[in-house]
Order: structure tokens, then sequence, then C-alpha cells
């Protein structure tokens, strides 16, 4: 028998994949630290982190699973359209996937139950539903001048490359820029994109060698900065 879906609502919950696994990170690296005000108890916290590491892993999974199928297409194209005497290419490796930590089916019911009972408890204020993510854009957009994007970072990739998260909150574009540790107050422009994830390469201060930098998000309109910049977050870059 079917049963109704459990979405939480739009209005303050991204509704891709990918927006959910960014929204998911600051919700839970903040409801950590709130959490025990609100009157959750140790057990709670830990399971809302628990909830998170299956959302990232889903996450994760389904660009692995995208970039999969991309690659068997073009094998597919190469291998049957090409003539005799091209270069045969190799299969792409099939991917290979551990679930890190086995939760409950409900995490959207579980989120939305949530959110309702810490909006009860006396010492929630609206300042504690921004941090979380769950405050409602109410009947009309956030005004532009006010529009802050939300990012995570993965670890380097190798090559001194790192993938991006990103919610544009309905902007077009956005660019990323890296500080160094040294002159954290000095931004650099290192990519420019209109989806996530994004892929960023970055030069290392001294070559060859792993380096910490800072990196935020500027968010685009008709090619000029709009809004206020996202969190500043730190990635090792590696070689």
């Amino acid at each position: 028998m079917a049963t109704t879906e459990i979405i939480p609502s739009r209005k303050w919950y991204p509704q891709d994949l990918a927006g959910q696994a960014v929204w998911w990170q600051n919700h839970a690296t903040q409801f950590a630290v709130v959490g025990p005000d609100l009157g959750f108890s140790p057990a709670e916290i830990a399971d809302v982190q628990d909830d998170n590491t299956v959302v990232q892993f889903l996450a994760e999974t389904m660009e692995q699973l995208d970039a999969f199928e991309k690659a068997v297409r073009q094998y597919r194209d190469i291998i049957m359209k090409q003539p005799v005497g091209e270069p045969t290419p190799a299969f792409p490796a099939n991917p290979a996937f551990a679930l890190p930590e086995v939760v409950p089916t409900g995490i959207n019911q579980r989120l939305n139950e949530r959110v309702r009972r810490y909006r009860e408890a006396p010492a929630y204020t609206e300042e504690i539903g921004a941090l979380l993510g769950t405050i409602p854009t109410g009947s009309g957009p956030t005004p532009e001048s006010e529009t802050k994007p939300v990012i995570k970072a993965f670890e380097s990739l190798g090559l001194f490359m790192f993938k991006l998260r990103v919610v544009k909150d309905g902007m077009p574009a956005f660019k990323v820029q890296i500080s160094r540790m040294d002159s954290a107050d000095v931004w650099t422009d290192a990519a420019f994109a209109t989806t996530s994830p994004v892929t960023v390469t970055v030069v290392p201060t001294t070559p060859g060698q792993p380096e910490r930098i800072n990196v935020r998000i500027v968010l685009l309109k008709d090619n000029l900065p709009v809004g206020v910049p996202s969190d500043v977050i730190q990635v090792t870059i590696n070689p």
C-alpha cells in the first residue's frame, strides 16, 4: 500500500539532495551546540548526527553514481561509434559503497518532529532557529542584500583540488574565494560556477606541499556580487 511521503517545509528546507546535504551538515553541527539548552538528551543529539551521516553518504553516493553513469555512456559512445583502429578505452571502475551508519526509516519525520519540539522549548529564539536553518522565509523572498549562501567542502581530492557544495538561495551563479592562513583578510577568486557541486583547484604557496586555506562563497547576479558572503570554512589541499 502506498504511503504519503514526508518532506520538510520548502520554506526552509532545500528540495535537492546536494542542498539538503549542506543544510544537514550545518543543522547537525549547530544542534550539537544548542540541543542541550533546548531540552534534548545526549542520545537524541547523537541520533541527529547519525541521520546527518547517512544524508552525507547518500548525497556523495548519488554524485558518484551520476559520474559512473556518465563514464559508462562515454565508453559506450567510443566503443560503438568510433572506427576500427581508434584506441580502446578502459571500462570505468565500478564504484564501491559502504553505508557508514544504519538508522531507522524516517529521517524527514524525525526532523519535522524535532523542529516542532524545539520551537516550543522555553530557551528557543529566532536566532537559534536561524542557526539551525529552520526559520521560514515567510510570504516574500529574502531581500537580495541579505541573501547568504551555505557551503560544505570536502577535503582535498588530491592534485590540490577539493569539492564544494553550495546552496545558492536562488542566485544564478557564484564565485569561490580563498585566503591564505598568513593573510586571512586577503581574498582571491579561485573559481566561478553556476551549479553545485564544484571542484576547485588551488596552487599551493609552497610547491608540492599540503596547505590549509580559508574558503568562502560570494553569490553573483548579472556577474556582480549580491548578498553577503558565506561563512568561512577551512580546507586542506593535498598533492
